[in-house]
C-alpha cells in the first residue's frame, strides 16, 4: 500500500517536472503509464484491507491460538460466507462502476470554457489555412 502510494507520488513529481520543461505530453510511455496507474489505488485499497484483516487476529494467524478457539459461537459459517460474498459483490460493483465512469469521463474530455472554444476554433482555422496554402 505504501509502495503504491510512493509510486504514484513519484509519477506525479516526474509529470510536474516534465510539464515544467514543456515535455510532458510528448512522453507517450508516461501517458500510457498514467492510464494504467488508475488501477493502483484500487489495488492499494484491497492490500490495505487484507493487511488490516490479517493484523486483527495475529494469534490465530501465527499459530499461537487454535482457530476453533478464536471463532465466535454466535456467528454461523453461512453468515460468514454470505458476508464474504456480499462484500465481494459490492467491491466488484464499485470497481465496474468506477471503470465505467472513468471511461465515460475520458471519452467526454475536459470541459472547455467559451473563451477556450473560441481559441480552439481560431487555432483550427489557422492550421487549416496553413495546410491549404501551397508550399507547405
Amino acid at each position: 500500500m505504501i509502495a503504491i502510494g510512493m509510486i504514484l507520488i513519484g509519477m506525479t513529481v516526474l509529470a510536474a517536472y516534465l510539464l515544467w520543461r514543456r515535455r510532458l505530453f510528448s512522453k507517450k510511455w508516461l501517458m500510457t503509464l498514467f492510464v494504467w496507474a488508475v488501477l493502483l489505488p484500487q489495488i492499494a485499497n484491497q492490500a490495505g484491507w487484507y493487511a488490516a484483516e490479517v493484523g486483527r487476529q495475529p494469534w490465530v494467524v501465527y499459530g499461537l491460538l487454535r482457530t476453533s478457539d478464536a471463532l465466535s459461537k454466535d456467528v454461523k459459517a453461512n453468515q460468514v460466507v454470505f458476508s464474504l460474498i456480499l462484500f465481494s459483490l459490492v467491491y466488484t460493483l464499485l470497481f465496474v462502476l468506477f471503470i465505467y465512469l472513468l471511461n465515460k469521463k475520458i471519452k467526454h474530455g475536459p470541459a472547455m470554457t467559451p473563451n477556450e472554444d473560441e481559441e480552439s476554433d481560431e487555432f483550427s482555422k489557422r492550421n487549416i489555412r496553413q495546410l491549404q496554402t501551397p508550399g507547405h
